[in-house]
C-alpha cells in the first residue's frame, strides 16, 4: 500500500531496464491526483508525495533535498521548465517560480483568481496562466511587465487543467475527458478541438497524455470488447488548422460585444 518510486537506467539497445535505486514515499494515497514525477538531473528527482506536497529527493545522498507545499485547493500539476531549471507551482492566489535544484522561490506572481494550469514556452520567455475565465501571459524577460490578459471562457476552468504551448501564439488545453482545445492568442478564440478517434477511449489518467516538442503523445484503449492499447504521437496543430485560422475574423464571431 505504500507509494514506491524507482529510478531506472535503460539504453535504446537494451532488452531490459536496470533499476538503480528505489524508495518508499508517502502512504500511496494521492487524493484523486495522478502520480507525478520528473527527473531534474542525475542526482535529483521531484515528485508529488501528497495532493499538495512536492518532494525533491537526492538519490545520491538518499534523503529529501527540499519540500514544496502547494497552497491550492484543487492542486493542479506543477511543471518544470525546458532544461529543468525552474519549477513552476500554480496556487490559488499566486504562481511561484522556484529554483528546481534548491527549492528557493525566485519569483512570485500575484493572481486575481485561482490558477488552474500553467505552461512555459520552449524558450522560457512566456508563462501562461489559466484561470476560470481569463488567460494571463507573462513576459519572463521583464520582471516589471504586466501580463497580457485574454478572454478565455472557452478553455477557462476553476478546477485543474493541463496546458502546453504549441506555437508562440497558440496553446492547447486539456481538462478531464478525451477532448483537447487549441486556443489562439491572435484571434482570442478556441480555434480547434481534438477528439479521440471513434472506437478508441483515451486513458483517463492524465499522465498518459503528454505534449512534447509540438506533439501529443498518448495511449488509448480499444473499445467494443477488444483488448489492447494504442500508443501514438501526433504532430500539432495539424494540417488544416492554419488554413482555417487564415479565414477567421474574430469580429465576425461576435454576437454581442
Amino acid at each position: 500500500g505504500k507509494a514506491v518510486l524507482t529510478l531506472w537506467e535503460v539504453l535504446p539497445a537494451d532488452k531490459t531496464a536496470k533499476p538503480i535505486i528505489r524508495w518508499r514515499s508517502g502512504d500511496g494515497r494521492f487524493g484523486g491526483s495522478d502520480p507525478w514525477g520528473r527527473i531534474i538531473d542525475g542526482d535529483l528527482v521531484i515528485h508529488r508525495q501528497e495532493k499538495q506536497m512536492y518532494v525533491a529527493w537526492d538519490v545520491t545522498e538518499k534523503k529529501a533535498a527540499y519540500q514544496v507545499k502547494q497552497e491550492s485547493f484543487f492542486a493542479p500539476d506543477a511543471i518544470l521548465s525546458p532544461g529543468m531549471k525552474y519549477l513552476v507551482v500554480p496556487e490559488d492566489k499566486r504562481v511561484r517560480i522556484l529554483d528546481s535544484t534548491t527549492g528557493d522561490t525566485l519569483l512570485s506572481l500575484a493572481m486575481k483568481s485561482r490558477a488552474s494550469s500553467v505552461a512555459i514556452d520552449s524558450e522560457c520567455r512566456q508563462l501562461a496562466v489559466l484561470g476560470a475565465t481569463h488567460l494571463s501571459v507573462w513576459d519572463l524577460t521583464s520582471a516589471d511587465a504586466e501580463p497580457k490578459e485574454y478572454q478565455a471562457e472557452a478553455i477557462g476552468t476553476p478546477f485543474s487543467a493541463r496546458m502546453a504551448w504549441i506555437s508562440p501564439t497558440r496553446l492547447i488545453v486539456d481538462t478531464h475527458g478525451d477532448n483537447s482545445v487549441l486556443f489562439s492568442l491572435e484571434h482570442e478564440i478556441a480555434l480547434w478541438q481534438y477528439r479521440t478517434q471513434p472506437g478508441f477511449a483515451a486513458s483517463w489518467h492524465r499522465r498518459t497524455r503528454e505534449y512534447f516538442q509540438g506533439h501529443l503523445v498518448y495511449t488509448a484503449s480499444l473499445n467494443f470488447g477488444q483488448t489492447g492499447y494504442a500508443i501514438g504521437a501526433v504532430k500539432l496543430p495539424g494540417p488544416d488548422v492554419d488554413e482555417a485560422a487564415a479565414a477567421v475574423n474574430s469580429e465576425d464571431l461576435m454576437a454581442l460585444k
